[in-house]
């Protein structure tokens, strides 16, 4: 069974995974899910402007935009069927369906996937340091294959690039990778998840969550007659 605040937290889990417990990730006197650092473009613009280079260089896209294309709409998938769970009273369940426990498995694996990406980039030269003009050649081809970025048989040609195309496809998947691990870095505290939950479907045109209808009027307690009026006498 799925409460709303769970499932208000599980929505917010299709974009990251959360760190330690913070004591408050609301930012005071900005909106629910405000960062100082979120990232300037989004993950679906930087893997189009991967392709194209890709497309440019004349080589094949590699296995990894296969799994984030997967990735992406697994998350989607999971953002839907969560929905309805949200726009439900507080104290009111959600039934775990075949259907949904299936969605939910195939986004646990999506968020599976992007924390992969995140490690890949913390295990490269990303950790020496943020920029890539700083990395040798071999750095950079090095995070390349290792994401799959191009087709397996082009991978040999990826040292043999200029190095000013080379360190342009490095940047636009740090970009993306950096994405990644921003989310699963600022994933907000459950009581600004049920804000940011809130303001979307608010958003999106939904109802605000449906109330419990209130509880029948309790009658007086009855009391036995015949004890009542053996206390009288």
């Amino acid at each position: 069974m799925l409460t709303r605040s769970t499932a208000a937290r599980l929505l917010l889990l299709v974009i990251g995974s959360s760190t330690a417990p913070k004591s408050t990730t609301r930012q005071d006197g900005k909106p629910p899910g405000w960062r100082p650092d979120q990232p300037a473009e989004n993950g679906g613009e930087i893997v189009e402007r991967m392709l194209r280079r890709i497309g440019r260089l004349g080589l094949q896209p590699g296995l990894f935009f296969d799994e984030y294309r997967t990735a992406i709409s697994d998350m989607v998938a999971m953002q839907e069927d969560l929905r309805p769970a949200t726009l439900k009273a507080a104290n009111d369940h959600t039934t775990m369906t075949e259907s949904l426990r299936a969605t939910l498995e195939r986004g646990e694996k999506a968020l599976e996937w992007q924390l992969a990406q995140v490690e890949r980039l913390e295990a490269s030269a990303w950790a020496r340091s943020r920029k890539v003009s700083d990395w040798t050649a071999k750095e950079m081809a090095s995070l390349l294959s290792a994401c799959n970025v191009v087709d397996q048989q082009d991978e040999f040609i990826l040292p043999r690039l200029s190095e000013a195309k080379r360190q342009a496809m490095t940047t636009d998947l740090v970009a993306l990778l950096y994405n990644f691990w921003w989310t699963h870095e600022s994933m907000p505290d459950d009581e600004e998840a049920k804000e940011i939950t809130a303001q979307t479907n608010k958003d999106l045109g939904y109802p605000p969550p449906s109330q419990p209808p209130p509880m029948p009027p309790q009658a007086a307690p009855r009391q036995d007659k015949k004890r009542r009026q053996k206390t009288e006498l």
